[in-house]
């Protein structure tokens, strides 16, 4: 995508919820590391995570999740997790999977 294309859903997704999605503890701040998660999409049976395992390597970065859709039985996990969470997840995939 283009920076213009960046930009311009940047600003229909702030529009329409009045905030972007935010995910981690940093405050905006020029000066600290920045991560955009955008336009992912995750179908069917899928697992997509957008997101660290294990600890919040995130919370001196300044973090936007932007644009980020699911569809049938899929999930996404947007926001740092432990891997216990994330083995549940995918227990819980598998079996909605199975039925």
């Amino acid at each position: 995508m283009t920076k213009v294309e960046v930009a311009d859903l940047y600003d229909q997704v702030t529009s329409s919820t009045g905030v972007p999605q935010t995910a981690g503890t940093a405050k905006s701040d020029p000066g600290r590391a920045k991560t955009i998660i955008l336009a992912n999409s995750a179908k069917e049976n899928s697992m997509m995570i957008n997101a660290p395992l294990g600890g919040d390597m995130w919370k001196s970065m300044n973090v936007r999740i932007i644009g980020n859709e699911t569809t049938g039985n899929a999930r996404m996990v947007n926001f740092p997790t432990t891997m216990e969470n994330a083995e549940k997840l995918f227990a819980d995939q598998a079996k909605s999977s199975a039925d």
